[in-house]
């Protein structure tokens, strides 16, 4: 029964959008996940952007490092405009990437990476986001 309410405890603080501390990464025996991390939800940047370098934010399991793909269509395999490179970094947003060109649609993709590997990139459908001065 303990399990149960800490299970629909987790689930009512990620619904939330808060954050669960290590539990993210443990099992209930305490060790760490023998997964790699699901897709994130990519937050930011969304719509129009009136910053040629905007912040990208994400939700998202606990990680070590990240990656963040721009590119000019929906896809990973699309041209890309801009590659973070590996990230050693646990936090769940980036303010500063290079300035980016205005007057074109742009797709944000995000993956997390753990102790266990690498996950998938976020959602097939990529944050659509557009540079406007």
């Amino acid at each position: 029964m303990a399990v149960r309410a800490s299970i629909l405890a987790v689930l009512a603080a990620c619904s939330a959008g808060t954050t669960t501390g290590t539990t993210d990464m443990m099992t209930n025996t305490g060790h760490p996940s023998s997964t790699v991390p699901a897709p994130p939800v990519v937050l930011l940047p969304v719509g129009i952007c009136t910053s040629p370098t905007p912040r990208f934010e994400w939700r998202g399991e606990e990680h070590d490092a990240f990656q963040i793909l721009v590119t000019e269509g929906p896809h990973t395999t699309d041209p890309v405009r801009w590659d973070s490179g590996v990230v050693e970094s646990a936090d769940s947003f980036l303010a500063a990437s290079p300035e980016l060109p205005s007057s074109t649609t742009l797709y944000a993709h995000v993956r997390l990476r753990n102790t266990s590997g690498w996950g998938d990139w976020s959602s097939r459908r990529a944050t659509v986001f557009r540079i406007e001065p």
